[in-house]
Parts: C-alpha cells; structure tokens; sequence
C-alpha cells in the first residue's frame, strides 16, 4: 500500500539523477497497532553471499531516516527506470522467470549495479507491505526456503565471479555448512532446492555470458557492498529460540 508520498518523493530523486535505476522508500509491515516494524530500507549483500532487506523486522526508531545509496531495493514496492531495466534486461526478462519468487530482485539489484546505475533509499516515501513470509527462524515454510536456496545458488552463478567467490571463502563456506545442518534438523523438504539449482546450471551459465559481456563496471567495484554476516546476532537468536518455553511466538 503506497503512501501519498511515496510516489511524491521518488519522482523528483530520479529526475534530479540521472544515474539512478532503482528507488525505494521506507517499507514498513502492516499492523493492526502497536509501534512500525520496518520491511525493508533497501538491500543488503552480505561475504557469504546472503542477501537480507535492511532493517526487517526492528521496530522503526528513526534509525533509518537518512537517505542515500543501497545496494539495491526491494521489489515490493520500488520505482524503476526504464533506461536501467532495458539497459539490463537478459533476453527479454527483466527479472529471472526461473527465480520464480524471492531474490529476483537481488539478480536486477547486482546486474542494475555492474551496467553502472545507482540504487537509491528515501526515507521520506513511506509504504507498506504485507509480507506473506515475515522473517525469523520459525516462520518459514519449506517451499518458501527451497526457492530461497536455491535462488542463492543461482544469484551466485549469474552475477558472482571465481575471484570474489575465492576472496570469500572464509565467509561463504561456514554459511554453507550453518544453512545445511539448520534445514536438515529443522526443514529437511526444503533440501531439494540443491536439486533445483543443479538442474538449472547450464540455464544460469548461459545467462551469465550474457550478463558479464553487457557489464560497465569491474566486478571488484561491487565488492565495496559484500559486508560482514553478523554472525554472533544470529548465535544468539538462535540460542534465544531454543531457550523460549514451547507456545511462544
């Protein structure tokens, strides 16, 4: 559900800027009451390669109220320029038909990145946003989280290069093992999106011939957005889960 601002805000960022492909503004989650919850501020992209939208989940306290650049937004509710979807499109798709659902927006985010357009967040254009997955640990569905690993699998092929994916090893193999041993004891269906993936690598490889020989900008450009996973935060949660008495939300 779009603010009368939201459209009112955006509008005049992107005429002022003509390098910006992607604008979006503070997604917050419909509630009943209580205080707002943030969907998302835009994306962020982490070493080991898990994408996550920013803020999800925290109670908005104004910690979020400065504008600027993002690595990329969300597609729930973002403004796109025309110019950058053309400009990036694979073929005649401009988001990945074979994503199907979640990080699609992620695959426009990174190849909207390597042909040179900004993204950017503005707080001031509000909306919001029923999400039908809303985060957590138990909140999840095994068909949800297969298109998820999957997906992050694909993301990879298409955008990532030998050299980053090396760089990142540290980071990106301890989440291997983390995301396996989680769904295995917890949501073991949603295992077969490892299938899913492989059956879809000679696709994503074609893909990303495509999409490398279009890129602008250096692949090493696009490492300034990789931050550190939070790994700790995510121990604790964890630990917090396990501790709740059975029953609570």
């Amino acid at each position: 559900v779009l603010t009368p601002a939201f459209l009112a805000e955006l509008i005049p960022v992107a005429a002022a800027r003509a390098e910006v492909g992607s604008l979006t503004g503070k997604l917050l989650r419909v509630r009943a009451s209580g205080p707002a919850v943030i969907d998302s501020t835009g994306h962020l992209l982490f070493r080991n390669r898990w994408a996550v939208n920013r803020g999800e989940g925290q109670e908005d306290r104004g910690q979020y109220d400065e504008p600027g650049e993002v690595f990329g937004v969300s597609g729930a509710a973002a403004l796109y320029r025309r110019a950058m979807l053309d400009d990036v499109r694979v073929g005649v798709e401009y988001l990945a038909e074979r994503f199907f659902l979640y990080l699609e927006d992620v695959d426009l985010d990174w190849r909207a990145q390597r042909c040179g357009w900004r993204a950017c967040y503005v707080p001031a254009a509000v909306a919001y946003h029923e999400r039908g997955y809303k985060g957590g640990l138990r909140n999840r569905s095994a068909s949800i989280l297969r298109h998820s690993l999957k997906n992050r699998y694909l993301l990879m092929l298409r955008n990532d290069t030998l050299r980053d994916v090396l760089l990142d090893a540290w980071a990106i193999l301890p989440m291997e093992v983390l995301r396996f041993f989680d769904f295995l004891l917890t949501t073991p269906r949603c295992l077969a999106g490892y299938v899913d993936a492989a059956r879809l690598v000679p696709w994503a490889l074609r893909e990303r011939r495509a999409i490398h020989q279009g890129a602008r900008v250096p692949a090493t450009e696009i490492r300034r957005w990789f931050r550190r996973y939070p790994y700790r935060r995510e121990m604790l949660e964890r630990l917090r889960l396990f501790l709740r008495p059975a029953g609570h939300p």
